[in-house]
Formats: structure tokens, sequence, C-alpha cells
């Protein structure tokens, strides 16, 4: 145990220990002076960086207000552009519309102008020379004597033609000359435009189109030339020219338009397609020539609407639907390829067969020699009353069926014969 001394000497610590405590909190103060100075430099850097940063955010988001501002001006000029490109359609098609107007008024212009520039002289002129070539025909067939007790009338018939080549071939239609078909003694008489006359020979005709050529013999004639109807529009100024009511009114002309094309009426024998014109057609005219303002022949007038409560509708088959059957007759007498049974007779009206007690069709009174209808045993007094299933209830109704077949296809023909159906397959023979 140790007793005595200096008591504060011994808690008291040397310099040494003094010296290090100074050190220690001198480097501790140092320390804390570096944090807050630390801190305050991240405070200061912090507060530097956020006003940045708003000042950043405040400008981004004026650029979105602006980029809005301009995507809702964008979308009101895409607006406004939609509404002047439907303004601009509806302009186009109203100028459309108005430009085809004025195309129609610009054709109507012309017709009128070629109208104003065709004077009374020029269709006088016109009319003169072509009706040189447009001639009146007259078919007599005498009396004659069927036995002691009975004789016949003397028979006429009259109307036009048109003089297609310089050596006499004439065109008309078929019911002008058809006497000269059912009668052998029939005369054909041809009188021209200055009066001369000459005896004309049938060359053959087209009864299911009503043409029909004959033929003069004679040299140098004035023929006529040929246009072309399907050039032919509704609206054309036509001339016609005829012999209307025989031959004390020959050579007379008449002026219209063509009222109508590619016509069809419900009538035998007459063309499938027809021009229509208000230019005057009456009985006689049938033959006569259709033209345009140029002279050509454009159509062969043929039928006329007869009704007393209807004027100015005629009709005239087409020159370039003719043209083929005309070329097709003169060379060999008749239209060339054409399919037929080989029968004729007259139409059972729906009257007559509720008196006779027999079946509405065709009652056939005549068979063409080697013929499909007599090879296959058809006979006169037999009433055709279908085709291949069809009923039929006259002749225009037979060559309507079996002009889609060809000259050799095989039908078959129903006939009512003494109280009998009976069914007979008939080979289409050339129509001659």
């Amino acid at each position: 145990m140790y007793y005595g001394g200096n008591y504060n000497n011994f808690y008291q610590p040397n310099k040494k220990q003094k010296k290090d405590r100074s050190y220690i909190s001198l480097v501790f103060v140092m320390f804390i002076l570096l944090i807050c100075t630390a801190v305050l430099t991240f405070l200061i850097i912090y507060a530097q960086s956020t006003e940045k940063y708003e000042s950043k955010l405040a400008e981004y988001q004026n650029i979105v207000n602006d980029y809005k501002t301009e995507h809702e001006n964008y979308e009101e000029n895409i607006n406004y552009l939609n509404e002047q490109i439907a303004s601009l359609y509806d302009y186009t098609k109203n100028l459309e519309n108005n430009l085809q107007k004025l195309s129609s008024l610009n054709n109507n212009l012309n017709n009128l102008n070629a109208q104003a520039n065709i004077s009374d002289l020029n269709i006088s002129e016109t009319a003169a020379k072509v009706s040189q070539s447009v001639i009146g025909i007259k078919v007599d067939v005498p009396s004659q004597n069927i036995n002691s007790y009975w004789r016949t009338q003397p028979i006429e018939a009259s109307g036009s033609g048109i003089i297609l080549t310089e050596d006499g071939y004439i065109v008309t239609n078929y019911h002008v000359v058809s006497y000269a078909v059912a009668y052998k003694n029939a005369i054909i008489t041809v009188v021209l435009n200055d009066d001369s006359e000459y005896n004309a020979k049938y060359i053959g005709g087209d009864e299911i189109n009503d043409l029909a050529i004959i033929k003069i013999t004679a040299k140098n004639l004035p023929y006529a030339t040929l246009g072309s109807s399907d050039k032919s529009k509704v609206g054309d100024f036509v001339i016609a020219i005829g012999n209307p009511l025989g031959a004390y009114l020959s050579g007379s002309v008449t002026f219209g338009i063509i009222s109508g094309v590619n016509r069809k009426i419900e009538a035998e024998n007459v063309a499938e397609k027809l021009i229509q014109t208000d230019a005057a057609i009456n009985p006689g005219n049938s033959g006569g020539a259709l033209l345009n303002l140029n002279g050509e022949v454009i159509g062969i007038n043929t039928v006329k609407i007869s009704k007393s409560n209807v004027e100015g509708i005629g009709f005239a088959i087409p020159i370039d639907y003719a043209k083929p059957l005309i070329d097709s007759i003169i060379k060999y007498g008749y239209v060339k390829d054409r399919p037929t049974l080989g029968v004729s007779g007259t139409d059972i009206t729906s009257s007559m067969a509720r008196i006779y007690n027999i079946p509405r069709g065709l009652y056939i009174e005549k068979i063409e020699v080697d013929s499909g209808a007599a090879k296959a045993g058809i006979k006169t007094n037999d009433i055709i009353t279908k085709i291949d299933g069809k009923t039929v209830y006259a002749l225009n109704d037979i060559a309507n069926l079996i002009k889609s077949h060809k000259v050799g296809d095989k039908v078959t023909v129903t006939i009512w014969r003494n109280g009998e159906y009976l069914e007979l397959p008939v080979v289409l023979t050339e129509q001659k």
C-alpha cells in the first residue's frame, strides 16, 4: 500500500495526454465543420439543381402547352381541310354534271347549226338526187278461173323500192311483193323516177325480216349510197322518200328526226331491230329509203303505227342490220344458213280454238318438200302446239324458238292430230 505523496498529481494528466486530447478535439471540430460544409454544399447544390429542374420543368411545360396548342390548331386545320375537300368534291360533281349538260347542249347546238346550215335548197337537192334511186313497185295478179262457177278478182299491191346496183338489183319489203311469191302469174312492174317502166323478176326474200330483192334488166341505173345506221343517234335529222298511197304520189319526201333506235314491236314478220322516226311513213312508203342529211340510206321504211289516236310513229329496218341479209339474198336467193322446220300455215287464235274445239297453235297448210318436217312425218292439217316443250301459238313463235339453233340441229315438235298429241323429232334444214 502506498501512502503519502501528492494526490492531485496522481490524477492530473501529463502534458502529452493534454496535447493528444487537444488534437482529437481539433480533429473532431474540423470533422464537424467538414460535415456541415458538405451538408451546406449539398443543400446549395440541391437548391440550385431544384431551381434548374423547376426551370426545365417549366420550360418543358411550356413546350407541352405549345404542342397542345399546335395540335389543337392542327386538328382545326385538318377539320377545315376536310370541309374544303368535301366542298371541292361537291363542286367537282356539280362541275361534271354541268360539263355533261354542256356537252349535251353542245351536241344540240351542233345539230341546230347543222340544221341552220342545211338550207331548203340543199334538202331539196339531196332529195332530188336520191329520189332517182327510189322507185315505185306495182304487183298485179290477173283474174283467173277456178272452176266454171267461180272467177277470182284481180289483185293489186304497191310499194316502194331502192335501187342498189346500176344493173338493176332493187331492195323492198317482202310484204310489197308477197303476191309474186304466192301467185305464179303475178306481174311485178317497176316505175322509175322518169316514169319509165320495167318488168321485174323476184330474186328472193326474207319474210321474217320483211326484206325482198327484185331485179330489172337495165344498165347505168342511178343507185343509192348506203350509209351506216349504227352511227345514227336519237335526234338526228332524216328524210323519208317513197310512194305513199300509190303511184300518183310517187317520190314524196318527208322530213323529221330519229325518235328511237333498236326498237322492237309486237308484230309478225318485222325485223328484230327498227329505227323509229317521226318522218311521215304511210302505206306505199314501204320499201322506200330513210336517209341521213348526207343523202345516204340508213334504213328501209317498213311499217307505221296506224291507230287513229297515234301520229308520227313510223319504223325503218336499219341498213346495217339489213345489209348482210340483202347480200345473201342477192347471192343465193335466200338467207343462207338459217334453220327452218319447213312448214307454213295459219295461226289458231283462242276464239278459233274454242269454236272448233281444237288446241291453239299453228295449223299446217303447206310443207316444203325434203324439209325436216316432211321427213319427220308432219302432215297438212296437223297443229303444232309445242317446240322442245315450249308452247307456240303462231309461226312467229316457232321462228323465235328455232333461230337460236343451227341447220342440222334436232328439235322435238309436239303436234295435235285427230284428237291425239304426238311428239316427233325434226332435224332442222336450211331455209331457202
